[in-house]
């Protein structure tokens, strides 16, 4: 799935809502979903664009919302009319036309917020523990993000969903007492190893009910969780500020890891800090806006993996595709040589996009593999942007 489409389906159903409230003359609410809702959306699509956004649909968001808000500013948005090429006067201009709101792409936009924004929160806790000693040395910022996912919740959750979704729709989708679920669950068979976990799970069922509607009570999401999370891998990367992350289905998850609470919706991340040797990256083209930067390199890394980071680090690169690396010939004596400007890659050995690089921490040594060529890669590298 892919994020200009998140971001059109947004689009479509704050353009639907806002001419609905235009039609019952609620301008409040039309301003409401038309520019602050409609702006939350241009924002949310920049997050999680990490390669750029598309021209065109950034031009289809700029001219629709220059009509919906028409009636309410009608001077500020003809001017912004007129910026974008258009022609005639923006008062004869046609309304937008939504298509049709597809609610899975929502679905997956909402949830990718909201647990980028609970991988924050367990980040900021992880940076501060509440009962670090006073004096105590300070955690070290973790380089790597585990997140771990699961396909199913555990049968005994399965069964109590199962049992309040019936309740639910027999009560006329309301739920009854508490007492009703209590007398329901205390003598079931699958029920009687998590005796004190059955009603707090209850109550917290109910809380997203109340939230979300009937669809919290589904054992399953409408789209593949795990596929979704790899998928927008390199915004988590970003948002969290982390080195690397791996994503996992829970039966995948490694010894001593408790998976047993993580459920559907609610991945379950883990922090650790990698080894790792840090080298000084410099690109030599005057004014070309790009700096020298210290890169960590670690174990298994490819060009590509440092690529990601170099743009993190430096904001002027773009695309990083067009990033190549060059290893100095000399290792010792070549970062103490001039760079000639004409000549930036006299002297050096371009990177292959296929190598791979390990490390040695106790050395504190990089290497580079390419062609079965294991080579030392030294403390500095150059860095181009062709």
């Amino acid at each position: 799935m892919t994020d200009w489409r998140l971001a059109f389906s947004e689009m479509n159903l704050l353009t639907k809502q806002t001419d609905e409230f235009y039609e019952k003359m609620l301008y409040k609410e039309a301003l409401r979903t038309g520019f602050y809702e409609f702006q939350a959306a241009r924002d949310k699509y920049r997050e999680l664009c990490v390669v750029g956004m598309h021209r065109d649909l950034v031009l289809q968001f700029i001219e629709w919302q220059a009509l919906m808000l028409s009636p309410i500013c009608p001077h500020l948005s003809e001017h912004i009319w007129t910026e974008i090429g258009k022609s005639g006067l923006i008062v004869n201009a046609k309304w937008p036309t939504a298509g049709p709101v597809d609610m899975v792409p929502i679905k997956v936009s909402s949830y990718l917020m909201n647990t980028a924004h609970e991988f924050r929160l367990k980040l900021k806790n992880y940076l501060t523990p509440p009962k670090a000693k006073k004096g105590a040395a300070p955690v070290e910022k973790p380089t790597l993000a585990i997140i771990l996912v699961a396909k199913l919740y555990p049968q005994w959750q399965q069964v109590i969903l199962g049992t309040m979704k019936t309740i639910y729709e027999e009560n006329k989708n309301q739920f009854p007492d508490n007492r009703v679920f209590s007398e329901k669950f205390k003598d079931h068979a699958d029920l009687k190893k998590y005796v004190k976990k059955v009603m707090p799970f209850v109550a917290g069922v109910k809380e997203r009910v109340a939230a979300e509607g009937a669809s919290a009570m589904r054992t399953s999401l409408d789209f593949n969780e795990l596929d979704v999370l790899k998928q927008f891998a390199d915004y988590l990367v970003n948002t969290l500020d982390m080195e690397n992350i791996e994503i996992k289905p829970t039966d995948e998850a490694g010894e001593g890891m408790n998976v047993e609470d993580i459920v559907p919706g609610q991945p379950f991340i883990v922090f650790r800090r990698e080894p790792s040797v840090t080298v000084q990256f410099v690109n030599p083209i005057p004014m070309s806006g790009l700096f020298q930067c210290d890169v960590p390199i670690m174990e298994g890394d490819s060009v590509v993996k440092i690529a990601k980071r170099l743009k993190r680090t430096e904001r002027g690169i773009k695309d990083i595709n067009r990033v190549q690396l060059w290893r100095y010939d000399d290792i010792v004596l070549g970062p103490r040589k001039m760079v000639l400007f004409n000549k930036p890659t006299d002297a050096k050995t371009q990177i292959p996009s296929n190598a791979c690089f390990s490390i040695d921490v106790k050395a504190n040594q990089a290497f580079v593999t390419a062609d079965s060529k294991r080579v030392e890669l030294g403390a500095q590298v150059i860095y181009l942007v062709v």
